[in-house]
Formats: structure tokens, sequence, C-alpha cells
């Protein structure tokens, strides 16, 4: 049949859009009161018509449900449409049993809502309006609803009541939906087909709520799909990532978090506890300087950042204290300057001055004058960096060979400079000296914060290779994780060069434990503490051009100088013939330097020779890749700077002292052989054992 004109008017387009349909609606056009629209389905429109258009379209997504506004003008006659059409998804909804007039009123006349599924048949419900006779009224009440096949030519306002009533006289009404039905659908299109007339225009709201999200179980999280209106109820994720907590959930209660009562947990909150109750402290814990979110140490990027943080936002951050600040000695109570801190993520560490050893009042000095004289100070000042709590289980006094000549803890210890004897005892003086408690805590504490930091590894095969070494387990699982060509090379090179210091193969599996190699007490042995030169000022080689060449230390760095005067009694064994002719140092030393070491310890002299100048424990290197910045004052920022310096370091004993046993594999040989040293092109290999570690 022909289309009407008005019909013709209307330039009909469409699109398929994620496999729907979606027409496009047409121009506002005024419709005489004689012509019947043909039989069709509706096809809602994709986009709102900004201008003349029919439709006002909503695509919102079907968790926000419908919200639909349609008008009907008279003066001239025009409608405007709601229409929306939800792309993938769509809405279960109940029939409404009326819908009420927002502008106007609906006199006896009709409205109608469609909607459809998946394209398929559309449904219309019509709607009556309730004025009397035909004047007023505020909404539309439900009359029927049945599907576009069963539509005649009723949808104009002339007589529509008559044949709408006659089909349904064939007994279909009752598979129809009604009021309060359950339906659902993807598009939905509301037009007022006739209102009061007395009015300009009526118009009408439909409110179609979105899916009922939320189940009343506390144990889910519960949402909605913006694409296709699903409500999805997922367990809450109850893990919160505490060994030291039993988690369970209660729907009606939520998430619970049980602590569990071990030594290691118990140790875990003695480690983050701030307030030390009836302690005395400063509002430090343990966790502020070995930051667990730093793999347990303090990086210098972690503490300017909290710095930055605290002056920000003026709220206190107790890792910033004045007994570290760099001003401390000056200025005390009132000492604000953290550049320590925030520069080079170092704290003060103070060690009793043996009684052979003065400070000399040139402060940072280089070089320190001839008349320096000593000062009254019974103290030192040292700054170091803040060593990771990682695999400290496998650390510590050993018993192994080689053993230091003098000084306590001959096989090893805890602290940079191996001072600590047990972990208790490491907890106890960092509490009295970085926590600034006034009473110590009881036993009970310090042995809980030591079984915590004892179950502390970088990776789960070096609590393997700990289980074992406490099991006696023989032979000891190798740590290593599975090694590429690169890394099997690396390792290799790793044994040689570095593993003399820090590898021990065949011996004490810790990593910090040199090799029993040569005869002990005899120049071909390897001692227990070493220097590698990383304190300041660095050496500088006199010949032009330099055999060597160390990475300058900075201002900062440089900051942190004092001259030491070390006075040699000659007794053994504090002390060593002194006062005579060549080889017999003077018994008056004097040594600029950051950190003078295990010298602090024992007073012992003779720099570059066998005394204990600059010379500190050996760390173990498992995790390192995830530990930066390196050495005792954080002065290699990456593992390339720490192989250059070592590659220095190497060529300055090579120099100096080239029968020194860490130089080879073959003590005792002359000419000595130095078979140790890595070279240029061993050390992309060696940089990926190191980072695989």
């Amino acid at each position: 049949m022909k289309a009407p004109s008005w019909l013709r008017a209307c330039a009909l387009a469409s699109f398929s859009l994620f496999g729907g349909a979606i027409g496009a609606g047409c121009g506002v056009v005024a419709e005489p009161a004689s012509v019947q629209r043909p039989e069709s389905t509706f096809t809602p429109a994709s986009t709102p018509a900004t201008d003349s258009g029919v439709l006002v379209a909503d695509a919102r997504s079907p968790c926000a449900g419908v919200s639909l506004d349609a008008r009907r003008d008279y003066r001239p006659r025009s409608w405007t449409d709601g229409d929306v059409a939800f792309v993938g998804g769509s809405l279960t909804f109940v029939v409404p049993s009326e819908i009420p007039v927002t502008a106007g009123a609906s006199g006896r006349g009709r409205a109608t809502l469609s909607f459809s599924l998946l394209g398929r048949d559309s449904t219309t419900c019509v709607y009556r309006g309730n004025g009397y006779p035909a004047f007023g009224g505020t909404r539309y009440l439900l009359e029927r609803c049945r599907p576009s096949s069963e539509r005649g030519d009723d949808d104009d306002e002339v007589g529509d009541e008559d044949r709408f009533g006659n089909r349904f006289q064939d007994g279909t009404a009752e598979r129809h939906p009604i009021a309060a039905s359950t339906m659902t659908a993807d598009s939905f299109h509301l037009r007022v087909q006739r209102g009061d007339t007395h009015f300009p225009a009526t118009v009408i709201h439909l409110a179609l709520p979105g899916p009922a999200v939320g189940d009343d179980n506390a144990c889910t999280t519960d949402s909605c799909d913006p694409v296709t209106g699903a409500v999805i109820h997922a367990p809450i994720a109850l893990d919160d990532g505490d060994e030291c907590t039993i988690d369970s959930c209660d729907v009606a209660t939520g998430p619970a978090h049980v602590p569990v009562d071990s030594t290691s947990c118990r140790g875990k909150a003695n480690f983050h506890d701030r307030t030390l109750a009836g302690l005395g402290g400063n509002g430090r814990a343990c966790a502020d300087c070995h930051m667990p979110s730093e793999r347990f140490q303090l990086t210098p990027a972690a503490a300017l950042t909290r710095f930055n943080q605290m002056t920000s936002s003026g709220e206190d951050d107790p890792l910033f204290r004045p007994i570290d600040a760099n001003d401390f000695r000056i200025n005390g109570a009132a000492a604000h300057d953290y550049t320590n801190l925030t520069v080079n993520g170092l704290v003060r560490v103070t060690i009793p001055l043996p009684p052979n050893v003065k400070l000399l009042d040139c402060g940072a000095a280089v070089p320190c004058p001839a008349t320096a004289r000593p000062t009254s100070e019974t103290v030192a000042d040292v700054w170091r960096s803040v060593p990771s709590i990682f695999n400290v289980n496998i650390t510590g006094p050993d018993g192994f060979a080689p053993v230091s000549l003098r000084g306590q803890n001959r096989s090893g210890g805890y602290q940079l400079d191996g001072r600590i004897d047990t972990l208790q005892n490491q907890a106890l003086a960092a509490l009295r000296s970085h926590a600034s408690i006034t009473v110590d805590p009881p036993v009970s504490f310090l042995d809980d914060v030591a079984g915590f930091q004892g179950t502390q590894f970088s990776s789960p095969s070096v609590q393997i290779l700990s289980d074992a070494m406490a099991a006696g387990t023989l032979p000891l699982p190798d740590p290593d994780p599975e090694l590429d060509a690169l890394e099997t090379a690396g390792k290799a090179v790793f044994n040689r060069s570095c593993g003399q210091c820090h590898g021990n193969q065949g011996g004490h599996p810790s990593g910090s434990t040199p090799i029993s190699q040569g005869t002990e007490g005899t120049p071909t042995a390897l001692i227990r503490y070493h220097t590698i030169a990383s304190t300041c000022p660095r050496p500088v080689d006199t010949v032009s051009p330099p055999r060597f060449l160390f990475k300058p230390c900075s201002p900062s760095q440089m900051a942190n100088v004092r001259t030491y005067e070390i006075t040699n009694s000659g007794v053994p064994p504090s002390g060593t013939a002194c006062g005579g002719a060549a080889p017999q140092p003077p018994c008056v030393t004097r040594v600029t330097t950051s950190d003078p070491g295990r010298m602090l310890l024992t007073g012992y002299p003779v720099p570059g020779g066998p005394g204990d100048i600059e010379h500190f424990d050996n760390p173990g290197l498992r995790g390192i890749s995830k530990t930066a910045p390196y050495f005792v004052n954080n002065t290699a920022a990456t593992l390339e700077e720490v192989l250059d310096h070592y590659k220095a370091f190497f060529q300055r004993v090579e120099i100096q002292a080239p029968t020194a046993p860490l130089l080879t594999t073959q003590p005792g040989v002359v000419p000595p052989v130095h078979d140790r040293p890595f070279t240029d092109a061993e050390v992309p290999a060696l940089l990926a054992y190191l980072r695989k570690i």
C-alpha cells in the first residue's frame, strides 16, 4: 500500500551497532486528524534528535533504569516521543500500572509504552487518561498490553477504543502482560497519543528503576555491569596480606581479621609499634627506618618523600627526630637539618671512642691542618645506611673461619661493623639509640622482635636454605633460581671475583662469610672484616694519568668527614710496634674518614694495612637488585656503580698490595697471580647474575 504523505516526509535510516539494528528518528511533523499510520513495529533511535527530531533518546546503562519523557502538542499538532535502547544489555522491570502527567492533562486520551528484547516483536501497552469525561486528568492508567503482531489500524485517536477492544475478544488477553508483570527489554518507546486538548500540550514521564544491586550480604561486593545491566555479587577479597591474621567473613557483620598469637606475629606488632607503651620512646617504631615498603631498609627517595609529605601536611612523621638531624650536636632538640636523611638516606650511629682515639678540632676540613688539636668529645657520630632485615636468620656470628684477631664478634655479627652479637641485642641497641627509650623492654619483647626478623627473607629459596641450615640438612640446597646462559656465566664470574668475601662456596652459606683461603695468621689468608674504600674521602692516585679512579663523594657525604688521632700503644694485641725504623708505623696516626668502621671498636690503627680502619662486615647479597643504593653510606646508586667501584678497588690493591690474598685463587704463588678481578667483558654476565639472585 502507498505510504501516507506524513510518513513519506520522514526519511528513515538504520545502521548496525554491536549486531543490533537501531533506527534514526524523523523531524517534527504536523499530523492531520484523519491520517492513519500504517501497521509497524517501532525501532528505537540511537541518538536524540536535537533540533526538530520527534525522539528524545536516552542511551544510559541499564543499571540506571529508564527515564523517558513524551510530549503531545495540539496547536500545531505534533509529538515528541521518548526512546532508549541499551546496546549489549537489558533491563528487567515491572509493567507500570500508570504513567503520570507532568504538564497539561490526560483527559480521556491515550499513551503507549512499547518495549522489545533483542529486536524481536515489541509489546505495546496502552494507557488511558483518567480525566472525566474528557477534561483534566493527572495520569494515564494501564488498560491492556499486547504484542505488536496483534496490532490493527488503531494507532490514531479516532475510533481506537472500539478497534482496540475488539482485538482481545479471542481470549488472548490472558497471556499478555498486565500491571506488575515482570518483563525484560532492551529498548523502550514512550508516546502520548492524545490528551486534554484544552491545554497546549500533554507531557508524561516514565521512570523504571534499575536493578536492585544490594544482596544484604556483607561478604560480597555488589555492582551492576554498565553494559549488560547484569547484577554482580563478587566475593570480597578477604586476604588482607597480613600473615599474622586469620581472615574470615560473616554475612551480617562482614570481614574479620583475627590476630595470630605467635612469636613472629607478636614480633611484627612490636616492630611496627610507635607507642612503645611504658618505654618512653620518641614515637619511632623499627618500621620507620626499616620500611616494609622499601624491603625493610631506608632509601633517600623514601625519606625525602616522607619529609615533603610531613612539611606540606603539617602531620608529624617520627622518622624525623632531632637525633638524626645534621645539626643535632649544635641545636639539640631544635635541630632541623635533615640532609643526611633526605639526601643520603643515612642515620646517626653514635659509638664511644676507644681510650686511645681522639677526634680533632678541624671538623670536616680536608686536609685537616697539622695544627689541629684533640677535642674533648668522647663519642664519634658516624652516618650509616639502614640495612635490610632480610636474611638475618642466616647471617650474624657463625663460628666459621676466618676469625678476626681482635674486637668483639670475631666470627661475624649484626650491624654493618658486626658489633652486635644477637638480634635481641641489635633490637635493644636500636630502641635505645634511635627510638630514645628510657626503659628497656622486657626480654620477651626482644625475643619476639628477633623471631619476626628471623622470618623475613629475600626469596622463598633463601627461606628453604635457612630451614635446611636449622635442620642440619646436608647437602644444603642452592638458593639460586633457575639461571639462563648469561646468568650462569655471571655466577662463575661472581664465584671467582666476589665469592672470596660474599660467597664461601663449600663453607658457610650466608653469603657474608669470607672463604677460608691460605694459612690463618699469615699474609696468605683472607681476613674476616675488610675495607673496600667506600667511605669518604675516596683514595686518589698520585700518578698521572691515574691508574685507578673512584667516584668522588658528594658534598653532603663529605660533610660527614672527621679526622681521628690514634695513639698506638705498641703492645700487642691492642697495638703494634711503633716509632722505630720502617716498616714500623708512627705511634700516633691521624686518619681522615667519614667512618672509621671497626677501628671505633678496637682502636687498632695501621691505615691501609692490617689495622681495623674502615673495616666492615660483609653483607649478604641475596636480593641485592632490589636494595639500592649500596655500601655503608649509600654512595653507589646502581649495581653498575658498584662494579665500577670494585674495578677501581681491585686496580688499587694490585698496585699497593700485589700479594693481597683477595686478588688470587692461588695464595702464596710467586710471582702473585691476579686471577680474581673481573674484566670489562665479564660485567654484563656478572650484572645479570646479581640481578637474578
